[in-house]
């Protein structure tokens, strides 16, 4: 019986140490967690962060953005699964609407791992702000065409030419109609919209066009073709076509840079015209609803083996597309003869120019 509640005093006393031991590693653990040094550690770091993202934003501020982006870079690279840093960058680009800088740190978190599900709407949400580039194009049937390879788009408010994959390259112009092809560019993650209209092959009329008795002629720039309130408009740019003889006189007088001079001393200029625009004047004509339009027959059918000397009748929406294609350069691919009956113009055909 002694034995026994010896025994038991025993194993009561061993319980106590042993629970004693227990706390008193625990607690040592405890403050070897918390210890000063760590804490220190942690400051640091959060300041390293802070006083790099400040950086960061100064080389933002000043318009520096190749040392803005890799002072940001540094930034993210000292904490990565920082999810606030990526935001703070990610707000400091929107406000300049930097949409593409934006978009790569909100990458850069999702290939850290952080945040994921809200890195992912946000970067969905600045992909939607990306404008999608839209192209249009008129075609006749059988017309051969391939879509552009590389398309310009805005990139950090830059228009930058960058490649374009379509879901369909292959275009089929063998049937009249609407086609629609997406392009995208993965890289950049733009998307691109081509629509082509098929047209039939223009047919020659039955019925020449009644042609008014009296007729006047001028040939002119083509700066602009339009509809407005149900008709149809033209601004023009008077000039003097001229050849022979008369373009060397003409470009003489106005001691143009053209003249060339033979090795006997003569005086010539090349191709034997001179376009003389020494007004330049904008007028604008309201054009006739049975008014006929023409272009060189080399840009309706391109395996056409004539020169621009030879013109087709195109309809209308033709040949607005291809003026308006022209109006923001040269203008001289858009030189045109005019004919008009009381300054209502009846007739635009290109005139073409070696």
């Amino acid at each position: 019986m002694v034995k026994q509640f010896k025994a038991k005093k025993l194993t009561i006393f061993l319980s106590l140490l042993l629970i004693s031991t227990f706390v008193s590693c625990s607690k040592i653990d405890k403050e070897t967690i918390l210890s000063p040094n760590v804490t220190e550690d942690i400051k640091v770091e959060e300041n390293e962060v802070k006083v790099t993202l400040e950086k960061g934003n100064r080389y933002l501020n000043d318009n520096d953005f190749a040392n803005a982006k890799l002072t940001y870079e540094k930034a993210t690279s000292i904490d990565k699964v920082n999810k606030d840093i990526y935001l703070q960058i990610k707000d400091k680009y929107l406000e300049l609407t930097r949409f593409d800088d934006a978009l790569y740190f909100v990458q850069l978190a999702l290939n850290n791992n952080t945040d994921i599900d809200n890195m992912k709407i946000i970067s969905d949400n600045i992909k939607s702000k990306f404008e999608i580039t839209s192209i249009d194009k008129s075609l006749y049937e059988g017309e051969s065409y391939t879509l552009p390879s590389e398309l310009s788009t805005k990139i950090n408010n830059e228009n930058v030419s960058i490649p374009v994959t379509w879901n369909n390259s292959v275009i089929n112009t063998s049937t009249a109609g609407t086609f629609s092809y997406l392009g995208t560019n993965k890289e950049y993650s733009r998307q691109f919209n081509a629509t082509l209209t098929v047209v039939p092959p223009v047919v020659a009329p039955v019925v020449a066009p009644v042609i008014p008795s009296v007729v006047d002629e001028e040939h002119c720039y083509v700066k602009n073709i339009y509809k407005s309130n149900g008709k149809t408009y033209i601004d023009v740019d008077l000039v003097e076509f001229l050849r022979g003889n008369a373009a060397l006189e003409g470009a003489i007088k106005d001691n143009n840079s053209k003249v060339g001079t033979n090795d006997d001393g003569s005086k010539f200029v090349p191709d034997g015209y001179y376009i003389r625009d020494n007004v330049h004047k904008q007028i604008t004509y309201e054009v006739s609803q049975n008014s006929t339009f023409n272009l060189a027959e080399f840009h309706i059918y391109p395996n056409s083996s004539s020169n621009g000397t030879i013109t087709v009748p195109v309809p209308y929406d033709r040949f607005e597309s291809y003026i308006k294609s022209h109006i923001n350069g040269d203008y001289r691919p858009n030189l045109c003869l005019i004919k008009f009956k009381n300054n209502v113009v009846y007739d635009v055909s290109y005139v073409y120019t070696p």
